[in-house]
């Protein structure tokens, strides 16, 4: 059986003038060839009838409906009609000074009460008038309030239900998104106890209206209970399907403006099959004199029904439930207060391993997401994961938990510190035991006696189990006897430590699992985390581009934070700076990045109760043990010399701090750990931290400055680089910057700045023209996607061969200061400047800011000339030597060639220089030096500082300079490599930033850069052409 879903919005109709008044019958002969089988057509207005909810304009609704009506009737189509006032059905001329001071108490106080509802929806009057004068409308309602009415609809054999909210009940003249208030507490919860083979919810405004706390409760309620939601409101059409934790789907159709003379004016219309619940969604817009179907060759798809409670054979009890949604960490959110794990859970890589016979471990090189873990053989799935404290090996598993609950399977979690001995029928007891905590207890006989092909144990932190090695083997082995299915989690060792033997038993025991480590998220997860922190609570309330700048700002710096595995990239950290970046937000003394490495390492002490008197001394203690680990050149360091250290440490502090009980204050507040016979600062960046506090406060010291020096001359050595970026995080003292600045000018010292002029005539004159560069039809998110796939990509090649390297493991192994080395000292002193200078924007003064500025402008362009000025000089040969490539693939035209491997060589050439222009515009651009920014290309307006000026605007002011596009297009009119760069820069842009189409035509069209799809159209034209 078939029913069709016609939904108009936001009609608008005024007294006179309307665009569609006379279009009611062209919406049915749109529609007409989708109703062949349809049982039951439903015209669903969702709100703004009317333009400002007065009678006359009713008047002209009403003979559109019966328009609507008389071409239903001719055509023998069977309908009803569900509406609902949208905040221009309320006439505000009826509004009372009572009203205004109710809806003033209820958005200042949420002081609600039942009383109030009649007064507030007098200004709504004629539009009941109007609802209940349409025949077509049920005047049976299973429930029936001004907030709410309830209709029911029997068709057959199917019941359809349909529950519609007046949203606008408090509507004002200027309405604010984030502000509006529905009482949804109110009503009781046996109203919404509804079974129904199909339940459609109607509302006019979408959720981003809602105050916060109104929003979870109202959005809540009706994904728990609606299979589809329709919406106005927006003037927009859109389809999207949410899925929550419990498997609960909810599909949204937001309807479009239907009051417009232009193609923006549309409605949508949804075909459902109940028998195969399977669907069509169309949207139609106007075109001239008819609608067309946007659609017209949508297929049939599948339609999830939300479960609506479903009571299974194996019921999750409250308490379990709570505790799987629960975050397992308090983490505060600028909006919400009770953040639960589905809000913010990305599921992480995993990375497959195998133990083979001679006790190597094996890694495959493709990286897998545990999401496919969800999926569950028919036969046996024992499966081991491993990973670092705070990975999130918990957190994945609760989240399994679900997603194989869901599947009718019945899940068990059981703690490894649960298992007190390796008795099978002690163990057999804390299955059951476990299972009368998670599921209600009248299920546990069923249970007991269910196939084990349903059952799936998952034993969290096995390797914190009781037993010893041998005995963990024995348990291990007698759980498989009984259990098809096994999921057991471990720290980083597990594999080696606990189940490496020399027992072949064993080995072959373990041979049977599948084994993963769970990986840090990559630069595609972060994103991922970023998007759904932001998108929680917020993305109603940004448009596009402006929470991309959101996102980018987070991404910013978190990537900065974590640097180069200075902090590991696991979800706790993350989460734990990105609610660092709301509270940094508030904190006036949170001036630099210095301020997120203090937090965390503070909140590290706070965490085992270290009382906020002592924290101070702490910290003392920890930089004092860096700059001891950084003079003898180690990063380990024994129990023998430990002590050595803190005798002398006692002494020079006058203090009597017992060893033994320090040591353990550090252990468990994870500043320091046991790593084999030796202590170590625990992460890398508390070891850079505190050195480079050490140094912040021992500044004035001579030996000090001599180390300042020897940083800054050698940062091609990763830890001098990563103790001197903490350092300009620290402090912004005069002799540590001008150090800087002074040893960044000895970097290509001998090369002048390219300005892309004369200098790089040799470069233009490869060319005759400037190469065509076509914008290609592109989604920015799949393009920001894949860029970050591309990089996880290079970070995994990088990371795998010195990830685990420590400070001062690489200190005997002298370097000479070749180009490639002098590349990277370049590199390293832009991205320090450009610490210094985001870090002290406000408290550096203007003249300084330009200077250090300039310098990381210099030593980029520098190193850019170190290339060009060899290119240059070796243009014939280098030509030659391309020329010679191009011969093995089938060129044999001699001019041919000659211009192929000039094209090749320019190409080049633009790369290189689009390459180092982004990497300083990375580095340095921010816009609170906007004014350092003007100054620096006032006094220097070289092609070059104009292009990586252009690049700072376009990655971060937000907006396309249009203005300084005309220029640079004037000043660059001859230069064919400067316009290349300038065109690959705003390319870029386009792809990975939102830009509104006629912007978007308006700046390809001023910098000559061809759209892809108007070249098909353009070819297309020319073909009908041709074939006339």
């Amino acid at each position: 059986m078939r029913i069709g879903l016609l939904q108009l919005s936001d009609i608008h109709f005024k007294a006179r003038e309307n665009y569609v008044e006379n279009r009611a019958s062209l919406v049915i002969d749109a529609i007409h060839p989708l109703l062949n089988e349809v049982e039951k057509l439903f015209i669903i207005y969702s709100g703004d009838i009317a333009f400002s909810g007065k009678a006359n304009e009713y008047k002209v609704a009403k003979k559109f409906h019966d328009k609507l009506d008389n071409s239903l009737v001719n055509k023998g189509i069977d309908y009803a009609t569900l509406l609902i006032p949208g905040n221009h059905d309320c006439n505000l001329e009826y509004e009372s000074e009572k009203r205004k001071k109710i809806i003033d108490d209820i958005l200042k106080n949420n002081d609600f009460k039942p009383s109030i509802i009649q007064e507030c929806c007098k200004v709504q009057n004629d539009f009941f008038h109007f609802r209940n004068n349409l025949k077509t409308v049920s005047k049976k309602h299973i429930y029936n309030n001004q907030l709410l009415t309830i209709d029911e609809f029997n068709i057959k054999k199917n019941k359809i239900v349909f529950l519609m909210y007046n949203s606008s009940w408090l509507s004002e003249l200027h309405e604010v998104p984030g502000k509006l208030f529905y009482p949804i507490n109110f009503f009781k919860k046996e109203i919404f106890d509804i079974k129904a083979d199909m339940i459609i919810s109607v509302i006019h405004h979408p959720f981003n209206w809602y105050a916060p706390e109104v929003k979870r409760s109202l959005q809540n309620r009706m994904e728990k209970i609606s299979d589809i939601i329709f919406s106005g409101h927006e003037h927009i059409n859109s389809k999207s399907v949410i899925t929550d934790l419990d498997q609960n789907f909810t599909e949204y159709i937001e309807g479009a403006v239907f009051q417009s003379n232009d193609k923006k004016s549309g409605f949508n219309f949804v075909l459902i099959d109940l028998d195969s619940m399977k669907q069509k969604i169309h949207f139609f817009n106007w075109t001239k004199d008819l609608y067309i179907n946007n659609d017209s060759s949508a297929k049939w798809i599948e339609l999830q029904r939300n479960k609506s409670y479903p009571r299974k054979q194996y019921q999750i009890n409250d308490n379990f439930s709570e505790i799987l949604s629960d975050a397992g960490a308090t983490f505060t959110h600028p909006y919400f207060s009770n953040l639960t794990l589905k809000d913010f859970f990305v599921y992480p890589y995993l990375m497959k391993m195998k133990v083979d016979s001679d006790k190597d471990v094996k890694i495959s090189k493709k990286y897998l997401s545990s999401k496919t873990l969800t999926e569950i053989r028919d036969s046996k799935n024992l499966i081991m994961l491993s990973g670092a404290e705070k990975i999130g090996k918990t957190t994945l598993c609760k989240f399994l938990y679900k997603e194989w609950y869901e599947k009718d399977l019945i899940p068990l979690f059981i703690e490894g510190n649960d298992i007190k001995n390796a008795n099978f029928d002690d163990f057999e007891k804390l299955v059951k035991d476990s299972f009368c905590n998670q599921y209600f207890e009248d299920s546990l006989e069923y249970f007991v006696q269910e196939n084990s092909a349903k059952k799936i144990l998952i034993i969290d932190d096995f390797d914190k189990s009781k037993p010893n090695k041998k005995y963990k083997a024995v348990l291990l082995h007698n759980i498989l006897k009984k259990y098809d299915n096994i999921v057991i989690t471990g720290n980083q060792f597990f594999i080696l430590e606990e189940y490496i033997d020399e027992d072949s038993n064993l080995q072959s025991l373990m041979s049977e699992f599948e084994h993963f480590k769970i990986l840090e998220f990559g630069n595609e997860l972060r994103s991922e985390l970023v998007n759904k922190w932001y998108g929680f609570g917020t993305n109603e309330y940004l448009d596009e581009a402006e929470q991309i700048i959101k996102h980018d700002e987070a991404i910013g710096v978190i990537n900065t934070v974590i640097g180069s595995n200075l902090i590991p990239s696991l979800p706790f950290f993350l989460l734990t700076i990105l609610q660092t970046i709301e509270s940094k937000a508030t904190n006036l003394k949170a001036s630099s990045y210095g301020f997120y490495y203090e937090f965390l390492i503070t909140k590290s002490f706070k965490n085992v109760k270290i009382p906020n008197d002592e924290i101070d001394a702490f910290y003392n203690y920890i930089s004092e043990l860096a700059n001891y680990l950084f003079e003898q050149k180690i990063y380990r360091i024994s129990r023998e010399n430990f002590e050595v250290f803190h005798k002398w440490y006692c002494k020079e502090y006058s203090l009597t701090t017992e060893f033994g009980t320090l040591i353990k204050k550090l252990e468990d507040s994870k500043i320091i750990e046991l790593y084999g016979q030796n202590y170590r600062l625990k992460y890398k960046y508390v070891f850079y931290y505190f050195e480079a506090r050490y140094i912040a406060t021992n500044i004035t010291n001579k030996k000090i400055k001599d180390r300042v020096e020897q940083l800054a001359g050698e940062l091609h050595r990763e830890e001098y680089a990563n103790i001197l970026m903490f350092l300009t995080h620290l402090s912004k003292d005069p002799f540590i910057i001008s150090t800087i600045v002074a040893r960044t000018t000895e970097i290509f010292m001998k090369l002048d700045i390219i300005k892309f002029e004369e200098d790089i005539s040799k470069i233009n004159d490869l060319l005759d023209e400037i190469p065509e560069m076509v914008l290609k039809r592109k989604d920015y998110n799949n393009v920001r996607k894949e860029r970050l796939k591309k990089l996880d990509e290079i970070e995994k090649e990088l990371n795998e061969e010195n990830k685990d390297d420590e400070p001062f493991d690489n200190e005997d192994i002298k370097e000479e200061i070749d180009v490639i080395t002098e590349l990277n000292l370049a590199f390293k002193s832009i991205e320090i400047l450009g610490q210094i200078l985001k870090n002290h924007f406000g408290s550096i003064k203007g003249q300084q800011k330009k200077e250090i500025g300039e310098e990381a402008y210099f030593v980029g362009l520098r190193a850019i000339n170190s290339f060009f000025d060899i290119l240059s000089n070796n243009l014939d040969t280098i030509v030659g030597e391309i020329e010679k490539i191009i011969s093995k693939k089938s060129i044999t035209d001699i001019e041919e060639k000659k211009v192929h491997a000039r094209k090749s060589l320019f190409g080049f050439c633009t790369l290189l220089a689009f390459i180092f222009i982004k990497r300083i515009s990375e580095s340095i651009g921010t816009l609170n030096l906007s004014e350092t920014f003007n100054e620096i290309l006032k006094d220097h307006p070289y092609n070059s500082v104009h292009l990586i000026d252009i690049s700072i605007k376009l990655d971060h002011f937000h907006k396309v300079p249009i203005d300084d596009l005309k220029n640079l297009k004037d000043i660059f009119k001859k230069n064919y490599l400067s316009t290349t760069i300038i065109r690959r820069l705003v390319i870029d842009h386009l792809y990975m930033f939102p830009v509104e189409y006629q912007d978007r035509q308006k700046i390809c069209s001023l910098l000559n850069i061809p759209i892809e799809d108007q070249i098909l159209i353009i070819e297309k034209s020319e073909e009908k052409k041709s074939k006339k």
